[in-house]
């Protein structure tokens, strides 16, 4: 259900918090941490400063919820592959192709919010943020892994976060999906997989 506050500060409205995160949210995946400024932020959300405040906190709290936005939304393809395909391999495969898809679905939002938040801000609280959910993300494919292959688990979670993060970055640079899904498979197929213990 629609969370609908009311901005403490400033002119009294309805103000409806997730869309309002969501215009954030694509604001700093397009644009990066460090050109997003308060001002840019205010005039998008159409709220003044103080309210934009009183509202997130800062600056830096504000993207800290947008990457929790995109987690869950945009970033789920993720923990949807992994739940719905029958094996592990499979698993990595349908993750790696929809990474394709996801990174190229909006040209002005391309590639990976959270991989390209870690080379993208001077600002090490921005950076930080993203970095943690980076790694939680590595730890998340590396337990998917060891389901199936315990011994191969944290060389093929390092593996595929080197592969989504040269996607990502192939992404913002024009790939096509076709490529990206090309390289994927690739990548996929290619994993020296070996049979539990």
């Amino acid at each position: 259900m629609t969370k609908k506050i009311n901005v403490r500060r400033g002119r009294p409205r309805a103000f409806d918090q997730d869309e309002a995160l969501e215009v954030a949210q694509r604001l700093f995946h397009t644009h990066g941490y460090d050109t997003v400024g308060v001002s840019k932020l205010s005039e998008a959300l159409g709220i003044n400063p103080p309210s934009l405040y009183g509202t997130f906190g800062n600056k830096a709290e504000l993207f800290a919820s947008a990457l929790d936005r995109y987690a869950n939304t945009t970033g789920r393809f993720m923990a949807d592959a992994f739940s719905a395909a029958p094996s592990v391999r499979s698993g990595i495969m349908d993750m790696l192709r929809s990474a394709a898809e996801t990174y190229t679905r909006v040209p002005d939002c391309s590639g990976c919010m959270v991989m390209d938040g870690v080379h993208r801000t001077s600002d090490e609280t921005a950076r930080t943020a993203c970095l943690v959910m980076r790694d939680a993300t590595q730890r998340n494919i590396a337990r998917y892994i060891q389901t199936e292959y315990p011994e191969d688990a944290e060389t093929f979670a390092k593996t595929i976060m080197i592969a989504l993060a040269g996607m990502s970055a192939a992404a913002r640079s024009g790939a096509t999906r076709a490529e990206l899904q090309s390289y994927a498979d690739l990548i996929a197929e290619n994993l020296p997989y070996r049979k539990p213990f």
